[in-house]
């Protein structure tokens, strides 16, 4: 018999959490370009999920992650 396992639905915290943690395994390049898209308004795949305002929370998180490496790649 099989069991149906109820997916519990993820808060947008997790949700932009998630946005956030995958675009930074992409590399610094992609971030770049993500943030370049977010910035001219675009609704990018990852953030098809996410509301307005979690979008505006996952650029304004992925400029601060950017920051630190003065915005550019070194690689």
């Amino acid at each position: 018999m099989a069991v149906k396992v109820a997916q519990r639905k993820q808060s947008p915290e997790h949700l932009v959490e998630d946005v956030i943690e995958q675009m930074c395994q992409a590399g610094c390049k992609t971030v770049l370009q993500k943030i370049d898209a977010l910035e001219r308004g675009e609704i990018i795949p990852e953030c098809e999920r996410l509301d307005c305002n979690s979008r505006h929370v996952v650029l304004h998180e992925l400029k601060s992650i950017m920051a630190v490496y003065g915005n550019v790649c070194r690689l």
